[in-house]
């Protein structure tokens, strides 16, 4: 069995909340069930675990630090417990404990963070969002402070989406790089959200490249495809040697 983990920005993201493990070989894999707390099973053979949560690193944009989220399931009071989990806690040691209700939002990065666009072409930039508190909202992507000579379409990571893509271009006539920003904004209830991607990198630049000496453009712009189905793209080759080329793609 081959899988990939889901990650960002090459953390791996956990579920439920708690700290991913790593996965031996040879080892029994289950699709899992998520029951509430206190449901009774019958006994069918299959492994029942207790999920008790547990998390000593807060995941993609918290470090080392721990996170957890904590849904009460009815009034009272709740005790929250803190060690160290190499064992080496002590009076010594020094804990700081937040405790505040959810404050969904987001965080952008942008990649390439240097875009080298070909000198009358054009290329994507795939904008990564990191959702944090159930965020889960469309957010729409412009590009801010293009000088006169590069251009920008608009953009939109979907609703409980982390990627969207804008396309960039450049005229011919740009010759040197220049800055650019990534600008990210959502609502969340009646609270509007705008964030910059990659905001502590101030050498973000967008500079221009000659041309490719040959081109391929699809000229089919949207694909739809069932589970199993198959799709006819067309894709025209064009260069300095190959004049024009026209090929049917089955994906």
């Amino acid at each position: 069995m081959i899988f990939q983990a889901e990650s960002f920005g090459n953390v791996r993201i956990a579920y439920f909340g708690t700290s991913s493990e790593a996965h031996a070989i040879d080892k029994p894999v289950y699709k899992v069930q998520i029951h509430p707390p206190g449901s009774k099973f019958a006994s069918n053979g299959l492994p029942l675990t207790r999920l008790f949560y547990r998390n000593d690193d807060g995941g993609p944009g918290f470090s080392k630090d721990s996170y957890l989220q904590f849904d009460p399931p009815a009034d009272g009071e709740y005790i929250v417990r803190i060690r160290d989990v190499r064992g080496e806690g002590s009076p010594l040691h020094a804990y700081r404990l937040t405790i505040r209700e959810p404050r969904p939002d987001f965080r952008l990065s942008v990649n390439p963070k240097n875009p080298n666009v070909p000198a009358g072409g054009v290329i994507p930039l795939t904008v990564t969002a990191f959702r944090m508190d159930d965020f889960d909202g469309p957010i729409d992507v412009t590009l801010e402070g293009l000088p006169a000579g590069f251009h920008a379409t608009k953009a939109s990571v979907g609703k409980g989406q982390v990627f969207g893509t804008v396309l960039l271009s450049a005229d011919a006539k740009v010759t040197e790089a220049l800055q650019f920003q990534v600008r990210g904004r959502a609502r969340a209830g009646n609270r509007e959200m705008s964030h910059l991607a990659n905001p502590d990198d101030h050498m973000k630049l967008a500079s221009t490249m000659p041309l490719p000496d040959v081109l391929m453009t699809a000229e089919t712009s949207e694909v739809e495809l069932e589970p199993g189905g198959t799709a006819e793209v067309t894709v025209t080759v064009s260069g300095s040697v190959i004049t024009a080329v026209e090929c049917q793609c089955r994906c």
